[in-house]
């Protein structure tokens, strides 16, 4: 089903979204139907479009995939932070922490020694 069609019937679908979530997250099983995807061709740049090499395969996953995703990565971060097991020094999947943040932490450590 196409995102806008879901977004445009959120209202119908909301409940239906949230049984599959629950039931995937109390199984620890994606359901089969949402493990499939559309890979489709993409030009990388301006390139010759008559050479292969120039074309990068791209993904389409299903929002529900994408939905399950993100409920998992916001709950394991929640117990993460909870139970205080996050890793001062990782950047990396961590909101406000981005390359900028890790350059500043590397440059001021430099100077430090």
């Amino acid at each position: 089903m196409p995102t806008w069609l879901v977004k445009y019937c959120l209202n119908v679908l909301i409940s239906s979204i949230i049984n599959i979530v629950n039931k995937s997250l109390s199984l620890g099983v994606y359901p089969r139907s949402i493990k499939t995807t559309i890979v489709k061709p993409l030009i990388k740049n301006t390139m010759d479009c008559n050479i292969l090499n120039n074309y990068r395969p791209v993904s389409n996953l299903t929002i529900l995939y994408k939905v399950i995703e993100m409920t998992v990565a916001f709950h394991l971060n929640k117990y993460l932070i909870n139970n205080n097991l996050n890793e001062l020094l990782q950047y990396a999947y961590k909101s406000g922490r981005g390359t900028e943040t890790t350059l500043v932490w590397v440059k001021h450590y430099i100077r430090i020694q």
